[in-house]
C-alpha cells in the first residue's frame, strides 16, 4: 500500500454510491472495501435545509456550529432541494480480500435524486454520500509495523478524524510529532548531568516545548527537521480551534509519510542491501 493522494481527494464531497473510490481495507491492507447495497440504509431529514448550509463545512465538521448558523442568520431559510432530497446514511464496506473480509461501517449524509414530473430523474441516476464516519478508521497512510506502536495508534487516531473534524485531526498529527522525537531520543525535558530531569527552584521537572525538540533533531537531519515544523505550526492551528482545509490536511500526511519512510523505512533497506553486497563478495571473491 502507497500514499494515493488523488484516490483521498476524491473522497472530500459527494459521491455516487454505484461509484465509490476502492479504498484501502485497514485490517489487511491488501483488499479493497466494496458497498454492501443490500446494508445501505437512508433515511431523509425531517426538515430539508438551504444548500449553503447542508454542504457547508461547519455543518458537515461540526453539527452543533452547523445548526447555530442558520439562526445566527436570518437570510439562510430551509428551502425545498428541487434536485435532491437531504438525507443521512449508513452501511457497510467490505474486503474483497477472501482471506480477510473485513466490514466497515460508515455514516454520513446523503442526497437522493427527485424524479422529474416524466417519472424519470433529470441529471442523476442514484443517491450521492458524503460519508463522515468509518469504523474502523480508513488507513490513509501506510504504516509500517516497524513506526513505533504509540505513533501508529495515534495516527490512526487522526485518519478517524478526518472526514468529520480536520482541526482535530490535525492536532492529532502534532502528538503524533511529539512521539517521533521521543523514539529519536529527543526528550520532552532538560536533562542534568546526573542523567536526570532538571527540576527548577520549586522542585517541579523542567519541560522543553515542541519547537525545541525539532530544532534538536533539525541538527541530525536539518530537511527531517524542517519538514516537521511545517507540519506542527499546521497542527497548532487545529489545536487553536482555526478552520483547516482537508486538502491541506492531505498534504501533511504526505509530509509525515516521507518523513517516516526517511527516519525508519531507508535504515532497513539500506542495512538489506549491505548484507546482500557483503554475501557476494565473500561469495565470489
Amino acid at each position: 500500500m502507497i500514499f494515493d493522494r488523488g484516490m483521498w481527494e476524491k473522497s472530500l464531497g459527494f459521491m455516487a454510491s454505484d461509484n465509490l473510490p476502492e479504498w484501502p481495507c485497514p485490517t489487511c491492507l491488501e483488499g479493497v472495501l466494496k458497498l454492501d447495497r443490500r446494508s445501505l440504509k437512508i433515511r431523509k431529514l425531517t426538515r430539508q435545509l438551504s444548500d449553503e448550509v447542508f454542504e457547508s463545512e461547519h455543518f458537515e465538521e461540526n453539527p452543533l456550529l452547523g445548526f447555530l448558523s442558520i439562526f445566527a442568520k436570518v437570510a439562510i431559510q430551509y428551502s425545498e432541494i428541487k434536485r435532491w432530497t437531504q438525507a443521512r446514511f449508513t452501511g457497510f464496506l467490505k474486503c474483497t480480500n477472501d482471506n480477510c473480509q473485513e466490514l466497515v461501517t460508515f455514516t454520513g449524509l446523503a442526497k437522493i435524486p427527485i424524479k422529474n414530473p416524466q417519472g424519470s430523474y433529470p441529471m442523476a441516476t442514484c443517491e450521492v454520500l458524503l460519508p463522515e464516519y468509518f469504523s474502523p478508521p480508513l488507513p490513509i497512510l501506510p504504516l509500517a509495523s516497524v513506526y513505533p506502536e504509540r505513533l501508529r495508534c495515534e495516527l490512526i487516531r487522526s485518519f478517524s478524524l478526518f472526514f468529520n473534524d480536520s482541526a482535530s485531526a490535525s492536532n492529532r498529527l502534532r502528538t503524533a510529532i511529539e512521539l517521533l522525537l521521543e523514539d529519536q531520543n529527543i526528550p520532552n525535558v532538560f536533562i542534568g548531568e546526573d542523567g536526570q530531569p532538571e527540576k527548577n527552584k520549586h522542585g517541579k521537572t523542567v519541560y522543553r516545548n515542541l519547537h525545541t525538540r525539532i530544532e534538536e533533531l533539525m541538527k541530525r537531519n536539518h530537511d527531517l527537521g524542517k519538514m516537521l515544523l511545517a507540519v506542527k505550526v499546521f497542527g497548532n492551528e487545529g489545536t487553536h480551534g482555526s478552520e483547516l482545509s482537508k486538502n491541506d490536511l492531505l498534504e501533511a500526511y504526505r509530509v509525515i509519510d516521507y518523513v517516516l519512510s526517511e527516519l525508519y523505512l531507508r535504515p532497513l533497506k539500506h542495512r538489506e542491501m549491505m548484507r546482500s553486497s557483503e554475501e557476494l563478495t565473500s561469495k565470489y571473491r
